[in-house]
Formats: C-alpha cells, structure tokens, sequence
C-alpha cells in the first residue's frame, strides 16, 4: 500500500500546464468573488477533504466560519502567486 506521500507524488507527477490552468482560473474566479463581496458565491465553490479522501461541500460550520473571517478581514485586492512564477524570480 502506498503512503500519503507516495500517493501525493504520484498524483503530482500526472498534472499537466491545462491542469495548472484550470485550477488558476478557479482560483481567480474565487478571488474575485470575494473581492466582489459575494461571499456566498465564492464559498460554493470551496470543498473540504473528508478522512477518505472524499471531496465534500463545506459544512455549515466551515462556511460560517469563513463568511466571519471574510466579514472581518475582506479581500481588497490580491496577487495569485504560481510556482512557475516563484521559480522565474529565484532564476533573474
């Protein structure tokens, strides 16, 4: 049986630059939303990982403790940072 970490590196090594892609674009689009104010949007996008590994919408509790996390602390403005961009400032 694999481990965490075996699984993980595996997964990783299948990713691919539409991947990496799509995952900025949702992650744009989430930022955004919140940005916007519209909390509820952006949180219906957000999902927890349960102990199997399961993909599941965020609980009543996560949702309102983000949304008061948000209320408190509102997304002004951001930068997403990627790991190809981290890498071309180490390399200049």
């Amino acid at each position: 049986m694999k481990t965490q970490k075996e699984a993980e590196d595996e997964f990783v090594a299948t990713l691919t630059a539409a991947d990496s892609s799509a995952v900025l674009t949702l992650c744009t689009q989430c930022m955004d939303l919140l940005k916007a104010k519209e909390t509820d949007k952006a949180l219906d996008m957000l999902y927890s990982i349960d102990d199997a590994g399961i993909a599941k919408p965020l609980t009543i509790q996560q949702r309102e403790a983000l949304t008061k996390r948000f209320q408190r602390f509102p997304v002004i403005r951001y930068q997403l940072i990627t790991s190809a961009s981290l890498h071309k400032e180490t390399m200049t």
